[in-house]
């Protein structure tokens, strides 16, 4: 190749191929990531506790159950499987606040 169209591949490949990789992609792939999992915890959080206030008595095991048929929920609402499913203890912490929440409800009730 002469001077000029090895100047002109160098320009095409380097336009090409640096997509996916760009630092700023990168960080807008994260942001993402971070958001739905944020929001996925919200949703499985305030399901868990609507079923803990039907329960006559709390309980952290019960709580987990459902903890983990919300996740599977979640998992199959998203579309793009950029949502992972949550770990053993954020699953114990959900489950945790659920129970803390559905019993506060049921006292002011």
């Amino acid at each position: 190749l002469n001077e000029e169209d090895q100047d002109i591949y160098k320009g095409w490949h380097t336009r090409k191929f640096k997509g996916k990789n760009s630092p700023k992609s990168k960080e807008r792939d994260y942001a993402v990531k971070v958001a739905k999992k944020e929001r996925a915890l919200k949703l499985v959080t305030d399901a868990v506790t609507e079923a803990m206030k039907k329960e006559d008595v709390p309980s952290q095991a019960a709580a987990i159950e459902a903890v983990k048929v919300e996740m599977k929920k979640a998992l199959a609402e998203d579309l793009t499987k950029t949502l992972k499913a949550f770990s053993k203890s954020e699953q114990e912490t959900i489950a945790k606040t659920a129970v803390k929440n559905a019993k506060a409800a049921k006292a002011d009730l």
